[in-house]
């Protein structure tokens, strides 16, 4: 009866120390190398892409005047949309309204000596006519002469 309360014994230490051996295989110590995991939820996804290269304007424009003034003001940057009839730049116009001023006076000028070269115009048509009248009377006066000098030569030949 010892040998069999001894052989129970040990046959259920030994059922007792696999079942211990069983709990140590389930349960893992962490693994040298750790796998990120996230809780799986619904999104969207938006394909994506990434690919290298340069990012170039739709179009350059250059933009020039026929003007050769410095600028004033630069109301647009880089980069900034702009719209048909939209001002860019505001140029020094300094030198152009000194221009603009000397043109001007020229032109004051320039009428002032107009209205007395008129003047002087309508003197001389003036003085003309009374040249001319004083011509008329002139010849009025030579061909009287002449008219006196036939008759004093025919008087002379009779």
């Amino acid at each position: 009866m010892y040998a069999s309360r001894l052989t129970v014994l040990v046959l259920t230490a030994a059922v007792l120390m696999s079942g211990c051996n069983r709990q140590a295989r389930t349960r893992t110590a962490p693994s040298p190398n750790p796998i990120p995991t996230a809780v799986a939820k619904q999104t969207t996804v938006h394909a994506t892409s990434i690919i290298s290269g340069f990012i170039a304007p739709y179009q350059n424009v250059a933009i020039t005047s026929a003007l050769s003034e410095p600028t004033d003001r630069v109301l647009v940057n880089e980069g900034d949309r702009v719209r048909t009839g939209q001002v860019l730049a505001v140029l020094d116009t300094a030198d152009l309204r000194a221009q603009l001023a000397q043109a001007q006076a020229t032109v004051v000028s320039d009428e002032r000596t107009a209205a007395s070269n008129d003047a002087k115009v309508v003197q001389t048509r003036y003085t003309a006519t009374l040249n001319i009248g004083t011509g008329n009377n002139q010849v009025t006066s030579a061909q009287a002469a002449l008219a006196q000098a036939k008759e004093n030569l025919a008087n002379d030949q009779l």
